[in-house]
């Protein structure tokens, strides 16, 4: 997920590559924090690319 919510790559075809979500302030996850957490999101940064890895909690 790129910081402006755009989904980069995704295994679920309800979020195709491209488009735009809802959510948090994805560009707002600092890019040092190990995680960080939203509705049942895991929000992992990417050192050193301006992405987030989102990874829905069970």
């Amino acid at each position: 997920m790129s910081g402006r919510g755009r989904v980069a790559v995704a295994a679920d075809p309800a979020h195709l590559a491209g488009s735009l979500t809802k959510g948090p302030d994805f560009g707002a996850v600092p890019a040092g924090a190990r995680t960080a957490r939203h509705d049942g999101m895991r929000l992992i940064p990417c050192d050193g690319v301006p992405l987030v890895l989102v990874v829905l909690d069970p």
